[in-house]
């Protein structure tokens, strides 16, 4: 006990360090990975009790400086490492190993795509597109930023981790307060604003995932959420509040886009995408899954979107499957590059993947509505 006591503040230094760098390469789950990170962090922590904590700490150099020099090479000790600190935190991208912050114009939803883009029209100008949702919504930034560019439109996100809004997989009553309150707030303000012309993105996870950026998720729980007894009995009562959802903003004139489940991996690519973790456990189950296996998956939320179709004239599908699973086998990378950043976001490289399919049906909802039928559907 005196042992760990005299070296705990060099353990606490060098235990974080380490478990984080195992857990990013190697991994950190298994009995042996977490033996040989105790032992590490305890052999660190000799070595800097031994030949710097104590060395300083018993030092009597000090006793022969006023004291005011020596609180003034403290503080002046503190600010040089701030600074140095500082400078490594803003060129972390330059000095950083990782292919995933060397390359953010692929990896990296929200970074520009290429070269400046130039406008091709203006038929989106005086017009809004709402984006709302969870995560999935924001993951979509990259796209319709690029269509505000090219077309004029004014784009307005919505979106916030794990609150999705007519995602067809839990109403609300299986939210957080602040998860229900967030879905009424952003209908709200898009209910006072939008008007004809308009087009409401309702984008959200539409499928249960199998995998977080941290950790695999049991696939036992996964499937019991998809053919478990509750499963359909959850989705019913989401699919009647995405209708109630859908209803009110129909009201507004304006148009509604939503978007079908896109594919949902079993690896997230930026966990395994560099030389030093391409070993990590939570790759394991590899980057490519099955085509018909995806398609039955999210077999249930296509009866839901389909139903939703039919029943409201101005909602519109948009499915970005068929762009992302063009073979029979799916893959996260095409060739070489991320189509999905993790298990089921996308990527910038995503996002460029699948701006023509979303341009085009932009595109055609807009000359739908400037025709005088333009209510008809298609």
């Amino acid at each position: 006990m005196v042992y760990v006591g005299l070296r705990s503040y060099s353990l606490y230094l060098w235990h974080w360090p380490i478990f984080v760098i195992l857990r990013w390469t190697v991994g950190f789950e298994s009995v042996a990975m977490i033996l040989v990170g105790v032992a590490l962090t305890f052999l660190l922590a000799e070595i800097s009790y031994r030949f710097v904590e104590s060395p300083i700490r018993l030092a009597k150099f000090h006793v022969r400086f006023p004291q005011w020099k020596v609180i003034s090479a403290g503080l002046a000790s503190i600010l040089l490492s701030a600074a140095v600190c500082s400078l490594l935190f803003k060129g972390r991208n330059h000095i950083c190993l990782s292919v995933v912050a060397q390359h953010p114009e692929i990896w990296k939803v929200g970074h520009p795509l290429g070269p400046e883009i130039k406008s091709k029209t203006e038929l989106g100008a005086g017009k809004r597109l709402y984006v709302l949702g969870d995560s999935h919504a924001g993951a979509y930034t990259t796209m319709v930023n690029r269509l505000a560019k090219e077309h004029g439109i004014e784009v307005i996100m919505l979106s916030a981790g794990g609150m999705g809004v007519a995602d067809l997989l839990n109403p609300s009553q299986d939210y957080s307060e602040n998860g229900v309150n967030f879905k009424e707030e952003r209908l709200a303000r898009v209910l006072a604003e939008a008007k004809p012309g308009d087009i409401v993105f309702l984008a959200s996870l539409r499928m249960y995932r199998f995998v977080n950026p941290w950790d695999n998720i049991n696939e036992e729980y996964v499937w019991q959420s998809r053919y478990g007894q509750e499963a359909e009995k959850t989705r019913a009562l989401a699919l009647e509040e995405a209708k109630e959802i859908i209803a009110r903003l129909s009201e507004t004139g304006a148009t509604i886009l939503i978007d079908a489940p896109k594919p949902v991996l079993m690896s997230p690519p930026f966990r395994c995408a560099d030389w030093f973790n391409r070993m990590n456990p939570i790759g394991k189950a590899g980057f490519i899954m099955d085509r018909s296996f995806l398609e039955e998956y999210r077999q249930p939320m296509m009866e839901s979107l389909q139903v939703l179709d039919e029943q409201f004239p101005q909602c519109y599908l948009w499915d970005p499957f068929p762009v992302l699973c063009p073979d029979e086998m799916v893959s996260a990378f095409e060739p070489g590059r991320p189509l999905f950043s993790d298990g089921d976001h996308l990527s910038a490289y995503g996002n460029h993947q699948l701006y023509p399919s979303f341009e085009s049906r932009i595109l055609e909802l807009w000359e739908l509505n400037e025709r005088p039928d333009a209510q008809a559907r298609e």
